[in-house]
């Protein structure tokens, strides 16, 4: 089809006359044709600040940081791609970025050690705002193509963290809507997910506090009844000391008296001393105590478990030792081994039954000496007040082999019973 125009007179373009009717109109109709996106960012943003307001309520109600993290990322997919999100958190010397929750993705751990070993993490946070790093160890074929997004977590001007967002975009500006909407979120999530780590902390320095109260008080009350035994280990020695002289001077001048009566009463009365011997050894405290030196453990079980042998008697329980063939000596001293006896047989006791039996074993095994004790009594139906105890008693249990630079391990099931395993490592390091 072909336009003959005569006249000279210019008419405005399609564009230029809808913006002027957009002006000179009011209608509903021409405001609503022209403003669309307008309308379509306002109805966005009402919608991600309703999903804001949800979020915060949500996470009051968290005491969970997994299950925090997983809100996070649940929200963080409907403003774009994403793969996974973790927290990571600086540990107290700044040194070491640790994942908030033990279900983090071996790559992105990967990657954020790396980052933090090249000095990327520190390049980060100079810049104060995120940053996209390619992957650049995808060995896969077919895996995504996915990169990390890095924002810095800055609190007080001190390094706090990082977040970093697994995702197969490669750049997000950072006055896009996207952006400012991941750092809202983050300010949600991360006093909350402090707040809990920090709690974590506080219980367990008060719970370590306890446990070193408590055994200080042990320690107390061991000086104390060491000093009460040695005076009552006196008291016992002197009648014994006579009666032995009675009955030799009543063998030597009365020939008509029954001998084995007499040697009876001179076998017990050994015996009496013997057991006052192996308890004032026990119970002693001095300076010397302390030192280390090389102690064998086969004789330091022996002597305790002689000393507790009548309690358990008493206790219906029998007591088995199986002691291994050249275990070699362990850097200690009596005083620590006491008490880690002390405290294993107090946990051990935690346990009892009306009736059962105890093994112990010490092994020689890839470099460590090993105390093995076996028991019949399950230890997983305990009360509350019963399993504090125990657990006190761990505990310190765990510090003293700490000490020896060794270790505990406890396993309770109801059809094999309880075993407890300390294990002593026979090259130590250089102590100051």
């Amino acid at each position: 089809m072909k336009v003959i125009k005569n006249s000279a007179h210019m008419y405005d373009t399609l564009y230029k006359t809808l913006e002027e009717e957009s002006l000179s109109k009011t209608n509903e109709t021409a405001l609503r044709f022209i403003n669309t996106s307008a309308m379509g960012n306002k109805n966005r943003f009402e919608s991600f600040f309703t999903t804001i307001s949800n979020v915060n309520t949500q996470i009051r109600n968290l005491n969970d940081v997994q299950l925090i993290i997983n809100l996070f990322v649940k929200n963080l997919r409907t403003l774009f791609t994403v793969e996974e999100a973790h927290l990571f958190l600086f540990n107290d010397n700044e040194y070491e970025l640790l994942p908030v929750t033990e279900r983090c993705d071996r790559r992105i751990r990967h990657t954020v050690e790396t980052s933090l070993k090249n000095g990327i993490i520190s390049w980060v946070f100079e810049k104060k705002k995120a940053v996209i790093l390619p992957n650049l160890s995808r060995n896969e074929k077919h895996a995504p193509n996915l990169n990390y997004l890095i924002i810095p977590i800055i609190e007080r001007n001190q390094k706090k963290g990082i977040l970093v967002v697994q995702t197969p975009l490669s750049e997000l500006k950072d006055d896009s809507f996207e952006m400012k909407a991941v750092h809202l979120l983050t300010g949600l999530i991360y006093p909350k997910v402090s707040m809990i780590i920090n709690q974590e902390k506080i219980n367990e320095a008060i719970k370590e506090s306890l446990t070193y109260k408590s055994k200080l008080s042990n320690d107390s009350k061991l000086a104390a009844v060491g000093e009460l035994t040695n005076g009552i280990v006196e008291d016992i020695m002197k009648p014994t000391q006579v009666i032995m002289s009675c009955s030799d001077f009543i063998k030597n001048e009365h020939s008509n008296v029954d001998k084995d009566v007499l040697q009876t009463i001179n076998n017990q009365v050994k015996k009496i001393e013997t057991v006052m011997n192996r308890l004032s050894k026990f119970a002693s405290v001095n300076n010397d105590a302390t030192v280390t030196t090389p102690c064998n453990l086969n004789d330091e079980v022996s002597e305790y478990v002689d000393v507790l042998m009548s309690s358990i008697k008493n206790n219906n329980y029998e007591c088995i030792l199986d002691l291994g063939e050249n275990i070699p000596p362990i850097l200690s001293n009596s005083n620590l081994l006491n008490q880690i006896f002390s405290n294993l047989f107090s946990l051990i006791k935690n346990g009892y039954s009306e009736t059962g039996g105890i093994l112990i074993q010490t092994r020689f095994q890839s470099g460590l000496v090993l105390i093995n004790v076996f028991t019949t009594d399950n230890f997983g139906n305990m009360n509350s007040k019963k399993r504090d105890s125990f657990e006190l008693s761990l505990s310190i249990m765990n510090n003293l082999m700490r000490k020896h630079e060794g270790k505990v391990f406890y396993n309770s099931s109801e059809e094999s019973g309880t075993s407890f395993s300390l294990q002593f490592p026979l090259k130590r390091k250089l102590q100051k």
